[in-house]
C-alpha cells in the first residue's frame, strides 16, 4: 500500500498585517508639534512630510512642517510650521511603510488626539487697572508667555460689579468684545469697583481665565516724592511724602462737597496686597515690623538704622474720599523699600597705596626693619556697632605658599611683622579677611589685599616672561628675562630647573648662559609641569638675584574617535567618504577645537 504524508502550510498573513501600522496621533504636550506612532519600528528616514502623509494632510501643518523618523523608532515627530490649522479630531492620512522603510501606496486614517497634558500659556491683562475723572477710555490688553504652542487663542471678556448691580448695557458692550484688546469709553462706566474677566482658551480647548480689578473713581490722584520701587541703604532715612492733586479736569480747587482721609499702614507677607504695583514683590514681604508714629500724616519718615539690610518693606498709604459723610471712593498706593546688603569694608593702612616696596636686611643693612599694617577701620555697614574680626595672611605671589607669621597676632587687627620674614626678589602678597554681621545664616567677609616687593641693597631685581601663550609641546617656548641694573654687559646668566628634570637645561640644543631661554620643540613633554630658575650676579659688585618661571606643557585633545563612510575601500573619483569626528575634548579648555 502506499503511505501518504501529511501537507503543512503556515497560516497566511494579511501584508497591511505583518509590517508596521500607525496606531496613534497625538499633539504633543508643548502644542508645537504631534507624535505618530506605529506598531513596529522600520527602518528609514523620512525626508519631508509629503513622503509618509497625503497631501491633504501636510496642507494643515503649516508652512514647511518639518518630519523626522530616525532609523529604528517607532515614533514619527511632526513639528508644525508657521500657520498651521490642524486641530484635536483632525483625520490625518498616513502611508503604510514596510519594515525595510519601502512605500506600500496604501494609506490608513488615524484621529489626531488632544495632549495628555499641555503647557498652558501664562496670561496677563496689561493696561491700567483704574479709570479717573480725565480719562477717555478703557485700553486693556491680554499678554501671552509660553504654551500656546505659536497661535493665537481665542479671547472672550465679561465683567461683573464689585459690590453694586451691573448695568446691562455696559455688560452688553464688554461680551461683545472678542480678541486680546478691550478698547471702550470710559464714560459708559459709572464710578465703583469692577471685575474684568478675560477667558483665554487655546486651539487645543483648555481654558487660562484671568481677571483684573478695576476702579472706576472721581477720586483725587495721588503724587509721591519717591517711586513706588526704591532701594535704600540701611544708613539712610526713609522718606515718603504724598499729596492730593485735583480731582478735576478743569482747574481750580477739589470741590467743598469732598473731603479725605489718609493713613499709612506696612504690609506683612500674610496678608493680601492691596496695590497691584506691589504684587511682584509681595513673596519677599518681611516680618520685621517698623514702628509708623503718626499713621495719619501725609509724610512717612523711617529713621536710620531702622531697617534690616537683606529685607523688603512694603508701605501702603490709603485715601479714602467722601462726598459729605458717606464713602465716596478710595485710592492706594504701596511703596516697596528695598534694603541691599552692603559688603564688608576692609582697608588696610601702611606702606605707599596699594603696593609696599620693603627693604629686607642685606650685608650692607643687616639690621631688620619692623613692618605694621593697619585694618582697624574696617566696618560693616550693616551694623556699624557689630565687632568684626579680623584674620592676617601673607603669600608668596609667585606660589601662593603661607609664610608663617612666627610671633604675630593673626587676628589683631593691627599686624606687624619684621622685614627679615621676607626674601629679596621676591612679592608677597598680605590680605586680611574682616568678618561682618551674618545675614540671614549666610556669613559674610570681605578680604583686602596689599602687595608687598621686597628689595635689597645688593640684590638683583629680575624679571621673566614668556612670548609664547601656551606651552604647546611640538613648538619651540621661550622665556626673557629683564634685570634692573646699569652695567648689562658684566651680568652672568645661570638657568635650571628645579622640579627634577634640569637635564633638558643640559643639553646641546639649550644655552643655559644666556639671558634667553629657548626650549626647542618637542623638548617638553605634554602635561609635565616644570619650574625654570634664573641666577643672575655681577661678580665683581658682589651683586646677585634669580627669579623663577612655572609652567605647564599643553596637553593635546584626547577621547575622540574619528570613523569614515564608507569605512572599507571605494572606486576613485566616484565614492563620497563622509569623515566625522566626535567626542573630543581638551582637559587645558583650549576650545574650540580645529
Amino acid at each position: 500500500p502506499t503511505t501518504l504524508s501529511p501537507i503543512t502550510s503556515s497560516p497566511s498573513r494579511s501584508p497591511i498585517e505583518s509590517i508596521p501600522s500607525p496606531l496613534q496621533a497625538i499633539i504633543k504636550d508643548s502644542l508645537l508639534g504631534i507624535k505618530l506612532i506605529y506598531s513596529l519600528p522600520f527602518a528609514t528616514n523620512i525626508g519631508q512630510c509629503s513622503d509618509i502623509l497625503d497631501e491633504a494632510t501636510v496642507s494643515l501643518l503649516g508652512i514647511s512642517p518639518k518630519c523626522s523618523f530616525f532609523s529604528g523608532l517607532r515614533t514619527l515627530s511632526i513639528t508644525f510650521g508657521p500657520e498651521a490649522t490642524i486641530v484635536p479630531n483632525s483625520t490625518m492620512r498616513v502611508e503604510y511603510r514596510t519594515t525595510a522603510g519601502r512605500m506600500t501606496g496604501q494609506f490608513k486614517n488615524v484621529t489626531l488626539d488632544p495632549p495628555s497634558n499641555p503647557d498652558l500659556p501664562e496670561v496677563s491683562i496689561v493696561g491700567s487697572s483704574e479709570i479717573g475723572p480725565c480719562d477717555v477710555e478703557l485700553y486693556l490688553q491680554v499678554l501671552l508667555a509660553g504654551g500656546a504652542g505659536a497661535r493665537n487663542p481665542q479671547t472672550a471678556w465679561r465683567i461683573s460689579a464689585e459690590s453694586s448691580s451691573l448695568d446691562p448695557d455696559l455688560s452688553a458692550a464688554v461680551s461683545a468684545v472678542s480678541g486680546p484688546i478691550l478698547q471702550l469709553d470710559a464714560q459708559i462706566f459709572t464710578p465703583g469697583f469692577y471685575m474684568l474677566h478675560a477667558d483665554v482658551t487655546t486651539w487645543v480647548g483648555q481654558a487660562v481665565p484671568q481677571t483684573l480689578r478695576l476702579t472706576v473713581s472721581e477720586k483725587p490722584a495721588l503724587e509721591a516724592n519717591i517711586p513706588s520701587v526704591s532701594s535704600v541703604t540701611r544708613g539712610e532715612e526713609v522718606k515718603i511724602s504724598v499729596r492730593v492733586t485735583s480731582a478735576s479736569c478743569v482747574e481750580g480747587s477739589i470741590s467743598n462737597e469732598l473731603s479725605w482721609i489718609g493713613y499709612w499702614r506696612q504690609i506683612f507677607p500674610s496678608e493680601p496686597f492691596i496695590s497691584r504695583s506691589a504684587l511682584p514683590y509681595s513673596p519677599d514681604f518681611t516680618n520685621s515690623p517698623v514702628p509708623i508714629p503718626v499713621p495719619t500724616s501725609f509724610v512717612l519718615s523711617v529713621p536710620p538704622q531702622t531697617l534690616n539690610a537683606g529685607e523688603t518693606y512694603a508701605f501702603n498709604f490709603q485715601l479714602r474720599l467722601y462726598r459729605g459723610d458717606e464713602l465716596s471712593n478710595e485710592s492706594n498706593t504701596t511703596f516697596v523699600v528695598q534694603v541691599p546688603v552692603e559688603p564688608v569694608k576692609a582697608v588696610i593702612f601702611g606702606g605707599d597705596g596699594e603696593n609696599a616696596t620693603i627693604t629686607v636686611p642685606s650685608a650692607e643693612s643687616p639690621t631688620p626693619t619692623v613692618l605694621v599694617f593697619d585694618a582697624s577701620e574696617s566696618f560693616d555697614p550693616v551694623d556699624e556697632q557689630f565687632a568684626v574680626s579680623f584674620q592676617w595672611d601673607l603669600r608668596r605671589l609667585s606660589t601662593n605658599e603661607l609664610v608663617p607669621m612666627v610671633g604675630s597676632d593673626r587676628r589683631s587687627p593691627v599686624i606687624s611683622f619684621k622685614s627679615d620674614l621676607l626674601r629679596a626678589t621676591t612679592s608677597y602678597v598680605l590680605s586680611v579677611t574682616v568678618t561682618g554681621k551674618p545675614i540671614n545664616g549666610t556669613q559674610r567677609f570681605s578680604t583686602e589685599f596689599k602687595k608687598l616687593v621686597a628689595t635689597a641693597d645688593d640684590v638683583l631685581v629680575i624679571t621673566l616672561g614668556a612670548r609664547n601663550v601656551r606651552a604647546n609641546p611640538g613648538e619651540k617656548f621661550v622665556i626673557y628675562s629683564v634685570i634692573q641694573s646699569d652695567v648689562a654687559a658684566d651680568i652672568q646668566f645661570r638657568w635650571s630647573e628645579t622640579t627634577g628634570n634640569d637635564a633638558i637645561i643640559n643639553t646641546t640644543r639649550i644655552s643655559p648662559n644666556a639671558s634667553t631661554l629657548v626650549l626647542p620643540p618637542d623638548v617638553l613633554v605634554a602635561g609635565a609641569s616644570y619650574n625654570f630658575r634664573l641666577r643672575a650676579s655681577i661678580p665683581r659688585d658682589s651683586l646677585a638675584g634669580q627669579a623663577e618661571f612655572k609652567v605647564t606643557a599643553n596637553n593635546p585633545p584626547s577621547f575622540g574617535t574619528c570613523s569614515g563612510s564608507p569605512n572599507i575601500s571605494g572606486d576613485a573619483l566616484n565614492t563620497l567618504f563622509n569623515l566625522n569626528c566626535t567626542e573630543w575634548v581638551d582637559i587645558d579648555g583650549d576650545y574650540p577645537l580645529r
